[in-house]
């Protein structure tokens, strides 16, 4: 409920709402992004919209792969078909950093706006600390890795990925050569 207020802020939860959230946190095993990522839907869908979603993509993974379906998986598939294209790429982009990174340094590898930053923090895709520092949960991270993998456009993002840090160690080799050694360590802990 309060993850849900803080996307929606006109969210109540009524006696029925109450036990749909119940079963929602049931069927996500408690995960906290599974949490989170089902209060972004409230943007959209009612409670109970939300459990029948969830049950119904669950229930069809479970057919097509008979095996152990992790619902925080099923969870992360049915979000990540709900961003747009442009969404995805970035996403998949970003997920090249391990850790937190700036929107600097994820502009240099991906064109994105501060709208895209505010719309995928609305979806729970990212997350921003107090330091101005963002990241991405590790599980939405490798799953957004591995669709990078089967994308025949991952080259060009390592290799990007690649520059802006030899970039960064170039500048840093230049401020520790320069007599600033506790500066230039600074940078790179940064980074």
């Amino acid at each position: 409920i309060q993850i849900a207020r803080r996307l929606n802020y006109d969210f109540v939860a009524n006696a029925t709402e109450q036990q749909d959230i119940l079963a929602i946190c049931h069927l996500v095993e408690g995960l906290p992004l599974g949490i989170e990522i089902a209060s972004s839907w409230t943007k959209h869908l009612s409670c109970a919209e939300i459990l029948v979603e969830l049950r119904q993509h669950l229930q069809a993974a479970s057919v097509q792969d008979r095996g152990d379906i992790s619902a925080l998986t099923q969870v992360l598939k049915q979000s990540w078909q709900m961003l747009t294209a442009r969404e995805q790429i970035i996403l998949q982009t970003l997920a090249l950093f391990r850790g937190k990174f700036t929107r600097q340094a994820a502009s240099k590898l991906v064109e994105i706006e501060l709208a895209d930053f505010s719309s995928l923090m609305d979806k729970s895709m990212l997350a921003r600390d107090k330091a101005g520092y963002y990241s991405l949960h590790e599980v939405m991270r490798q799953h957004a890795s591995e669709l990078r993998l089967a994308n025949q456009q991952h080259i060009p993002m390592a290799q990007r990925f690649v520059e802006y840090h030899l970039e960064i160690a170039e500048t840093v080799d230049a401020i520790i050569f320069g007599g600033q050694q506790l500066t230039g360590m600074a940078r790179l802990e940064s980074e």
